[in-house]
């Protein structure tokens, strides 16, 4: 597992940003691609009453769409469900067995925006993370990371109660291994669109 990144940093929020203040150097409104060999969802579960297990899926792809004012704007995320792992062979196949990601079902998870609102230092950003299984509304915390005219970092972390996402996941029964969460942190890296 890597190591854990650097702790997120927020910027001024950007809609009071004026040119003379450095909104010069910020991502410009537009289409912003996602990065996928620079981002991940990361997810961290209890298994039984012992072991916290956290993994990683490694195959991301999306789209921003940055906006003035910046609460207008909207992000939707896929990613490949069998792209999961937990760094550890012994977890993996242990994750595997159990079914705690039915990838045959729901070969792609996803995440989209329904809503950016102005949070203290950072954003929350409202969506719904869908399967082929269903959906379910999620509230993420987001935080810039860095912002420039070539490169747009930020991080959302969040929760989900096991019972939705073994519903929207998992094969029957894998609830009853699980706490009662899962944390979910998606680290995204974007570029403008071509």
């Amino acid at each position: 597992m890597p190591a854990t990144p650097p702790a997120a940093r927020t910027l001024p929020r950007p809609d009071t940003r004026t040119a003379g203040d450095g909104a010069a150097a910020a991502a410009a409104p537009g289409r912003w691609v996602v990065d996928g060999a620079s981002s991940t969802l990361q997810i961290s579960v209890g298994v039984g009453f012992v072991a916290t297990v956290r993994g990683r899926f490694t195959e991301v792809v999306g789209e921003l769409l940055v906006a003035e004012p910046r609460a207008a704007s909207s992000i939707r995320v896929e990613v490949a469900s069998a792209s999961l792992s937990s760094g550890s062979s012994h977890w993996d196949d242990v994750l595997r067995a159990a079914g705690l990601v039915d990838t045959q079902t729901c070969p792609t998870i996803g995440f989209t925006s329904t809503g950016l609102q102005a949070a203290g230092d950072g954003w929350t950003v409202h969506g719904t993370l869908r399967t082929a299984r269903g959906t379910c509304p999620i509230r993420l915390r987001l935080h810039c990371r860095s912002e420039s005219a070539a490169r747009l970092r930020f991080e959302a972390t969040g929760t989900i109660p096991s019972r939705e996402a073994t519903r929207l996941l998992s094969r029957p029964g894998v609830q009853r291994l699980l706490g009662r969460s899962m944390a979910v942190q998606l680290l995204v890296e974007a570029v403008p669109a071509d």
